[in-house]
């Protein structure tokens, strides 16, 4: 169902200014118009993230570019991440938005994985979207919420034991290159 909330959107504006505020590889990242771009060099996926501050009840603002280079290559956005530099599935709860050509999943990584929803993707890949992506505690659990371009993807609360209540990073997982730019 729908819950509601009185959290406004928190814009990553800040946090992308932040350049220093970033762990990943200076070679592999460019700071540039208020944004960052990520190319991993060698195809390999990457974890990186902001590490200057963790989130807990908040929805994040931001716009992104994808490049999907095909349905096995898939990015993703983590929120409530333990740490910024581990792969979601080692020892780094998260809730994670994978996204590829096909579909977008919502999971949750700790003790106990779980797909939560899957749907289509709304959009192509090189196309600037804006996502509105958030974790919101309630009485029932943590509710997750997904809106690209203003339209809701992922409304679904994780009611599980196992659901993710305390706070944590933004972490990005990238084979290939992605830009998260200031909300438009």
């Amino acid at each position: 169902g729908q819950y509601q909330h009185d959290m406004p959107p928190k814009r990553l504006d800040e946090a992308l200014a932040g350049a220093g505020s970033w762990n990943a590889l200076k070679a592999e990242i460019t700071f540039k118009g208020g944004g960052l771009t990520h190319k991993s060099a060698d195809g390999d996926a990457k974890v990186f993230g902001y590490n200057k501050a963790k989130f807990h009840n908040e929805i994040l603002r931001f716009d992104t570019v994808l490049e999907f280079k095909s349905v096995d290559k898939w990015q993703g956005f983590m929120i409530r991440a333990r740490n910024t530099q581990n792969v979601p599935w080692t020892e780094n709860n998260n809730y994670l938005i994978v996204i590829t050509e096909n579909q977008i999943e919502l999971q949750r990584f700790g003790y106990k994985h779980a797909f939560l929803a899957v749907k289509p993707t709304p959009f192509n890949s090189g196309e600037r979207v804006s996502i509105e992506y958030g974790a919101i505690n309630t009485e029932e659990g943590v509710q997750l919420i997904l809106r690209v371009n203003g339209v809701t993807v992922f409304d679904v609360v994780d009611t599980d034991d196992a659901a993710i209540k305390d706070e944590g990073y933004f972490s990005i997982y990238n084979p290939n290159s992605i830009s998260v730019l200031p909300f438009t």
